[in-house]
């Protein structure tokens, strides 16, 4: 009998769906998606809808699990200490407990890291050794790679820059959905149904958006001047309409030789995340 491909599962885990693919020679080959369960104290209807969206997909030919999460872990011990949106994943061995039920080694990392390896492996970061990963959506996420490498950090809580004070509040509140729920009361994705329909409001907060990013990615070129940033999360569907402004803020950067150099980019693989999450297994 011929030997068979080896194939592994990556997982994304997000407070409301819970995502999930099987991974062939860097390619999603089966996939599945579950709503994430309510659950405020108790985490077993969240590990039961985890596994259970698994094992619609999985085969005898898996040899390991990646597995992408939106909070604050030990990477190392495979624990997660906290997830905003998911309140009863509180201290949760979720490395081992995913493990011992499928028998494969299992490896965790930040959902954001997950999205930035998928693009430079199997993305629009495959030519760029200096590769920043940014997420717009309900929140703002960064994973950083440099020299090929995910950027190693003490505690999981580097390329946090939405956390960076800003005005009244922090980057995050002006680079993300939130912002289009301060400003008109609309998620982002409401605020980009209006701006396809001519609305004369929204056009100005997407300027005004694209003008608060570009000054978060000064901050970010200031600390790690990459080759590429590539921009995902549902705010890169409505780049038409915040592009123009973000690039005008850019131009007043101090350098601006790294930014004559430097590649923005929108999120094509809707797998990235899964990919990023199977690559978990060999870097």
């Amino acid at each position: 009998m011929a030997p068979t491909t080896a194939q592994i599962i990556g997982i994304d885990l997000g407070g409301t769906n819970v995502r999930v693919g099987l991974v062939e020679d860097g390619k999603v080959i089966k996939h599945a998606s579950a709503k994430v369960p309510v659950s405020k104290s108790d985490p077993e209807p969240v590990l039961k809808c985890i596994i259970d969206t698994v094992q619609k997909i999985i085969s005898d030919s898996v040899v390991g699990i990646g597995i992408g999460l939106p909070g604050v872990m030990d990477k190392k011990e495979g624990i997660i200490r906290a997830i905003t949106n998911i309140p009863s994943f509180t201290n949760i061995p979720i490395k081992q407990i995913v493990s011992d039920y499928f028998n494969v080694p299992v490896f965790i990392d930040n959902d954001v890291n997950c999205f930035v390896l998928g693009e430079k492996f199997f993305g629009a970061g495959k030519n760029f050794r200096n590769v920043v990963g940014l997420s717009l959506g309900t929140g703002m996420g960064t994973g950083i790679i440099t020299g090929n490498t995910l950027l190693e950090d003490a505690n999981g809580g580097s390329g946090e820059f939405g956390e960076v004070p800003y005005l009244d509040d922090n980057i995050e509140a002006y680079c993300s959905g939130e912002f289009f729920t301060r400003a008109l009361g609309k998620t982002g994705d409401e605020a980009y149904e209006l701006a396809k329909a001519g609305d004369q409001q929204t056009l100005k907060i997407f300027t005004e958006f694209g003008t608060h990013l570009g000054k978060a990615i000064h901050i970010i070129l200031l600390a790690f001047d990459p080759e590429i940033i590539i921009i995902g999360g549902s705010a890169a569907n409505s780049s038409k309409y915040f592009h123009e402004a973000m690039m005008t803020e850019l131009n007043k950067f101090v350098f601006q030789n790294s930014v004559k150099k430097l590649k923005i980019v929108y999120a094509q693989e809707k797998y990235s995340p899964i990919l990023g999450a199977s690559k978990l297994y060999d870097i």
